[in-house]
């Protein structure tokens, strides 16, 4: 119980650097990565107490990876890509949000995004091929080549 009481504590402490950094989402914020990196280690320890916590993390993405510090957005990307290594976030749509991520000027970001979306489609389809979720993800893909913004298009 009383990991469990620790485990709720840094999750509040999670939430209010979400709340500081909602309020400044350009400034850096090593804090919120800090707490970010330890939940995404923990969760699958903690299932019950943080089965929001990995959409959360992505909505986070969502919302604010093109105006975060990169420093950040590389933090919380490599955390989305170790809950999705523990299968606790769907291929599809964390696949989508990395293709979306592509538009960041940043290219080290987008050669580990890059990188993962090739790893991770390759280890769906070992032993059985997903159609469904590889027919989601050429759909999107389609849609990602007529992209306007050719820096999304050519990733």
């Amino acid at each position: 119980e009383r990991k469990v009481d620790e485990l709720l504590l840094q999750l509040r402490h999670f939430d209010a650097a979400i709340q500081i950094f909602t309020s400044r989402p350009a400034k850096p914020a090593t804090e919120l990565a800090a707490l970010s990196t330890f939940l995404s280690h923990v969760t699958p320890c903690y299932p019950k107490e943080l089965k929001e916590f990995p959409a959360r993390l992505v909505g986070l993405l969502e919302v604010h990876n093109s105006v975060m510090d990169p420093t950040l957005r590389k933090a919380l990307s490599e955390d989305v890509i170790m809950l999705r290594n523990r299968r606790l976030l769907p291929v599809v749509g964390v696949n989508q949000l990395f293709f979306q991520m592509f538009r960041n000027h940043d290219k080290k970001l987008r050669a580990l995004l890059a990188g993962h979306i090739v790893q991770d489609i390759k280890h769906m389809n070992q032993g059985k091929q997903n159609n469904k979720a590889n027919r989601e993800l050429q759909n999107f893909m389609f849609k990602m080549l007529e992209d306007r913004n050719g820096v999304a298009a050519k990733s």
